[in-house]
């Protein structure tokens, strides 16, 4: 940043040595006269201003650019995921099975395998606790499942056919997933429910009540059109820490996939609520 204002200096100094010169020639010679004189240093002045501000709008977009450069560096990164096409049928009778076959998995730094030699079958339909300890590979198990990551060894199946070979987004589909650090945003209620603009309001105050937030949406003053946070509106809400996890849990009962995916969904939640969930 100080190279360029450096520059700009010296670019006005010159600039204006030159300028100057030229009118106390001109002067002296009397071709200028003493309101050409003021006229001619104002508009030096003005184009030193100017010259300044040029460099310092160059300074700034050289710093701020750098940092574009890094994100965009980032996004450029290809997706070196194998993106199947093969279509996950649509069943009425929710007859999807899910299997781990003999899977392990690592992460890229790591020598430690997360997981190792997993097996496990499991229906839409049942319900299923996973019980571990803290680092025991829980909420990557999900994140396999989920395709977010894949395996290092072994494959996982959707009805005997390795995930994989799925259209992603359709595969992606059937899941409806609540994370340990899922995210709500500043719009309404509804919306956050939905996770669209368009809100089936019946479909959404119905989930609402099945996730234990019946109480405080009848204290908000617009309903499902009330807005979350102050990001935007004075007149949003703010939500505490286990609200915000039962407008999540809403969010997952709204989608309706087959398989509903909780990871640790009442950490913060009261006993009470806890056990109304």
């Amino acid at each position: 940043m100080s190279a360029y204002q450096a520059a700009a200096c010296v670019i006005i100094g010159i600039s204006n040595a030159i300028g100057f010169l030229f009118v106390a020639l001109k002067s002296f010679f009397g071709a200028f006269g003493v309101g050409s004189i003021v006229m001619y240093a104002g508009a030096f002045n003005r184009l030193g201003d100017g010259v300044q501000g040029l460099m310092f709008m160059l300074s700034d977009n050289a710093v701020y650019c750098s940092h574009l450069r890094d994100l965009f560096d980032f996004l450029d990164i290809p997706n070196k995921k194998y993106q199947g096409s093969l279509p996950v049928e649509k069943r009425r009778d929710n007859e999807y099975e899910i299997e781990f076959k003999n899977v392990s998995f690592k992460y890229p730094v790591s020598e430690t395998y997360t997981l190792k030699n997993l097996n496990l079958k499991f229906n839409a339909g049942q319900r299923m606790a996973v019980v571990g300890m803290n680092g025991s590979g829980k909420t990557t198990m999900i994140k396999l499942l989920c395709r977010l990551y894949d395996p290092t060894e072994g494959e996982i199946t959707l009805n005997g056919i390795d995930i994989k070979k799925y259209d992603y987004i359709g595969y992606m589909r059937i899941f409806s997933v609540v994370f340990q650090d899922f995210k709500l945003f500043s719009f309404s209620l509804g919306q956050n429910v939905a996770a669209s603009v368009d809100v089936d309001k019946n479909k959404a105050m119905d989930c609402l009540i099945k996730a234990g937030l019946s109480a405080r949406l009848s204290s908000m003053p617009k309903g499902l059109d009330t807005p979350l946070y102050k990001d935007f509106e004075d007149s949003g809400v703010e939500i505490s820490g286990g609200e915000a996890q039962k407008i999540a849990l809403a969010r997952a009962l709204y989608k309706n996939a087959p398989f509903i995916v909780l990871d640790e969904p009442t950490a913060a939640l009261d006993p009470v609520a806890e056990f109304e969930i």
